[in-house]
């Protein structure tokens, strides 16, 4: 049994525990423990709209329990309200590879790179990224020695 890494916050990654009963759509393990702070931050979500705290608190919890589609909306959500957040357009990508969106993980990836996340080790570690890395790696377009200025609309 694999345990999942986690992908957001500081970068620093974090060990999940194995513990807690199936999700069924993914198989992730969940525990009641999740399924209660799932409940209290969704809850908090809809009082607070808008609250970055809550959407990246919201956005992991639902990647560690295996709801992908909804962890994308909070991570789409928060590219909306945190254009030049360098770590959120990196959670963006994982949502989109974790969705088998490679495209956009790699449109995603690529500007948190531009934006200014640099762990490369990380990105080719991290499982979330899985889908898209190899494209990532041979994508010629995207030169990781190379200095990054931002694109116009983020200038």
């Amino acid at each position: 049994n694999k345990t999942r890494v986690r992908r957001r916050g500081d970068g620093a990654p974090g060990v999940l525990p194995r513990t807690g009963q199936d999700c069924v759509m993914t198989r992730k393990k969940t525990n009641p423990a999740m399924l209660k702070e799932l409940d209290f931050l969704e809850g908090l979500c809809r009082r607070c709209p808008g609250d970055t705290d809550i959407l990246k608190a919201l956005g992991d919890l639902f990647t560690r329990t295996g709801r992908y589609e909804d962890g994308l909306k909070a991570d789409l959500e928060l590219s909306h309200l945190c254009p030049r957040d360098k770590l959120v357009w990196y959670n963006l990508a994982c949502s989109y590879a974790l969705t088998g969106r490679v495209d956009e993980a790699l449109q995603s990836l690529e500007r948190s790179i531009v934006l200014g996340y640099r762990d490369m080790r990380w990105i080719r570690e991290d499982h979330d990224l899985d889908s898209a890395v190899e494209v990532f790696e041979a994508d010629d377009a995207i030169c990781l020695a190379s200095p990054f200025s931002p694109p116009r609309d983020l200038r």
